[in-house]
């Protein structure tokens, strides 16, 4: 039998299944606080071998961020999620030529692609604005989550442009994560919050690690994702 080397597409499969065996295990039969940085410091690990560089940076400062949720630490937790949507927004926007070409390549062709991004962005930020913030204490957490708030819609914006429908996916359920997060810290609380808040988390993060490591190994062998 063929060895399989952490540099082909292949490895994804086992990759993947120790990966959900480690937020089955967080999740459901162990779930200290303290492992929950576990299964994305295992990405991170993984990522050296599969991904560029500017995305092994978002899983790490993605395992900060949840080492700052297990310390209960929330500025910390925020601040080195925030970086990590910067690294992933870089890696997102690497193919582009500008993201004017690519928004007006995106009109041409996907006129209600277009349309739903749009107003779900400005549906996004007008609840965020008029419902989380104002609720916020005022100061520097204020500033925090709402500067927080604009780097992930700008993160799922430049992933809705993506040709990864993994990239999407795992956006769309990061967003999902981060704004019931948001909502059951600030506004109201949200049965079953931890459930709610790290399943979509923890499947954002596996899926932007496939589509990642799958346009990577495309890129090297000059195929197509």
């Amino acid at each position: 039998m063929k060895n399989i080397s952490l540099k082909s597409p292949l490895a994804l499969i086992p990759l993947g299944l120790i990966y959900a065996v480690f937020i089955t295990q967080h999740l459901f039969f162990h779930n200290s606080l303290i492992q929950l940085p576990f299964p994305v410091a295992l990405l991170t690990l993984l990522s050296l071998f599969t991904c560029p560089v500017v995305a092994t940076l978002f899983f790490l400062f993605s395992a900060l961020g949840d080492w700052g949720g297990a310390t209960g630490q929330f500025l910390p937790q925020m601040g080195a999620f925030a970086t990590a949507h910067i690294m992933l927004i870089i890696y997102l926007a690497m193919p582009f030529r500008t993201i004017k070409d690519r928004l007006l390549d995106l009109y041409s062709s996907h006129r209600i692609g277009f349309y739903f991004q749009l107003l779900a962005s400005l549906a996004l930020l007008a609840v965020v604005f008029t419902r989380i913030v104002p609720v916020v204490p005022a100061g520097i957490l204020s500033i925090g989550v709402s500067v927080y708030s604009i780097l992930i819609l700008i993160m799922w914006n430049l992933s809705m442009m993506h040709q990864s429908y993994w990239i999407k996916i795992g956006a769309t359920l990061f967003l999902i994560s981060d704004f019931i997060l948001a909502w059951n810290r600030f506004v109201s609380p949200v049965e079953m919050a931890r459930l709610q808040i790290l399943i979509p988390y923890f499947l954002a993060q596996g899926s932007l690690f496939i589509g990642i490591s799958l346009c990577n190994f495309a890129k090297k062998t000059k195929g197509i994702i």
